[in-house]
């Protein structure tokens, strides 16, 4: 759909990937979509190399503008071919990089038992999971969920903190609601996904025992 619409209107689409290194698309890597795709590498990412990103296109000459602009737009030792900035990472970012590329299938592969086994045994009555589309496959970067209206996340969080798990609220406030982007836009939705949706832990060695029986109490007597 994007696609046809850029093509109608001679727009170009730019796809921000920042969480989704690792996903497919009917069998395709979700970067081989739209003229350029942007992806985060920051250290809470599935692939991370502690800070930076990366862009991903196609198109040869799009990427040789980016390679200028992200090196003060030098285009030689003398010459400058367009307006850049200092946008390169070290060589220790590269060499995280590299250690981490080397283990990111088993990686995922871990992440994704502990996922499935959450998801088999959480109380389902109290929260809603993310669909995926069935043509699509889960990096299993996050594992965000949303809660019923009964549960209280303040006492959830605490709760689970108490026990040694520290699930983030990665997706809130709405940004509807923040003072710096106040048009006050009404977003009945936004708002109400944003304060019931919690991240819970997902990482290499994590017993999910600890997580479902934690959540399960809580919420069981709720």
């Amino acid at each position: 759909m994007f696609k046809k619409i850029a093509k109608k209107h001679n727009l170009k689409v730019i796809y921000d990937g920042a969480h989704a290194f690792g996903v497919k698309y009917k069998g395709e890597s979700i970067f081989n979509f739209g003229d350029i795709t942007t992806c985060s590498t920051h250290a809470t990412k599935l692939f991370h190399t502690i800070e930076g990103g990366f862009v991903v296109s196609k198109n040869k000459d799009l990427m040789r503008k980016v390679a200028f602009k992200r090196n003060f737009g030098h285009n030689g030792p003398y010459d400058y071919s367009e307006v850049g900035i200092n946008g390169k990472n070290s060589e220790l970012h590269a060499a995280v990089g590299l250690v981490n590329l080397k283990h990111f299938k088993e990686i995922k592969r871990e992440r994704g038992a502990i996922y499935q086994e959450c998801r088999n045994n959480l109380l389902s009555d109290n929260i809603f999971f993310q669909k995926w589309n069935k043509q699509s496959k889960n990096n299993y970067s996050y594992f965000p969920i949303l809660l019923n209206d009964i549960v209280n996340v303040e006492e959830l969080l605490l709760f689970l903190n108490k026990n040694d798990i520290f699930p983030r609220r990665y997706f809130f406030p709405s940004l509807s609601s923040v003072e710096l982007f106040s048009k006050k836009e009404n977003t009945p939705v936004s708002l109400k996904v944003s304060s019931q949706i919690i991240c819970l832990p997902l990482y290499v060695g994590l017993d999910p025992s600890l997580v479902i029986n934690n959540f399960n109490s809580f919420v069981s007597w709720k």
